[in-house]
């Protein structure tokens, strides 16, 4: 599987499913002293690097999102304001 096939694959899964499997992981580390990180070569969609890297970009993409909804909402709030004063 090429880089762009594993990206497709591990963007497939569905949010609930990462957050599960990432749950799932952390706990097993807590449980076996963090012997239970996985990493493979090459990398599988289940590795704890992997899923744990996925969860974080999709976090950033959130707040990146966030910061912009939050910015048009400000902007537009600014511009009403101004519309009703001219009035």
């Amino acid at each position: 599987m090429d880089t762009k096939e594993f990206n497709e694959k591990l963007h497939s899964i569905s949010n609930e499913e990462l957050i599960e499997e990432c749950q799932n992981q952390i706990c097993k580390m807590a449980k076996d002293y963090g012997k239970g990180f996985k990493m493979t070569i090459p990398p599988h969609t289940k590795d704890t690097d992997i899923i744990l890297m996925e969860l974080i970009r999709r976090y950033k993409t959130l707040l990146e999102c966030n910061k912009k909804i939050t910015e048009d909402l400000e902007n537009y709030t600014k511009f009403m304001k101004a519309l009703s004063n001219e009035r």
